[in-house]
């Protein structure tokens, strides 16, 4: 009796640390950095923010925004991570945000044939992972953002180091620009 609870607590401690390094994926965390040109961070941050095999792929495109801010986003297993750099007023600097778009659910691979019972726990695994919001690999879309933003620290002089922001407040943000 007591090891089914135990199993059944290591398997909610599990759940909810996943779950909770996808809210945190999330969240925008952002550096405002000066002594560097936009041209320069965005050449460091679409560098550091793909892996060596992609990068001879080739690198992603930064594009601009309609409020004239510079965008780049890296999609991976784990989901799709976001850049944008802004400009600061008074010709201070930059600040460089990233946050996690969109994360995928975690998923069991393998044949979900509904006729055995490996394929019935599959599914089930499946839509467990999505209806709890589990992600796939939150892990490394942290691991690409801290990369790419301490990239771009250390090439500037850093005005705010590494803050996070509330993600209802990057998605107010956002849709006080559109």
């Amino acid at each position: 009796m007591i090891f089914i609870i135990v199993l059944l607590l290591a398997l909610a401690l599990s759940l909810g640390y996943h779950r909770y390094m996808g809210v945190r994926a999330m969240k925008a965390e952002y550096i405002e950095v000066s002594g560097v040109t936009i041209e320069q961070i965005i050449e460091i941050g679409t560098k550091a923010s793909t892996s060596v095999v992609k990068r001879m792929l080739g690198r992603p495109q930064a594009s601009r925004t309609p409020e004239g801010d510079i965008q780049w986003g890296v999609q991976s297993k784990g989901g799709l991570m976001i850049f944008r750099v802004r400009a600061l007023p008074d010709d201070r600097g930059f600040r460089v945000d990233g946050w996690a778009e969109e994360i995928r659910a975690a998923r069991v691979w393998g044949q979900m044939n509904p006729h055995t019972v490996d394929g019935r726990a599959r599914i089930l695994t499946n839509w467990m992972c999505r209806a709890l919001g589990i992600p796939q690999n939150a892990r490394q879309l942290l691991r690409r953002r801290r990369r790419t933003l301490n990239a771009i620290a250390r090439a500037g002089q850093v005005i705010t180091p590494i803050t996070r922001e509330g993600s209802e407040q990057m998605a107010g943000a956002s849709d006080a620009r559109t």
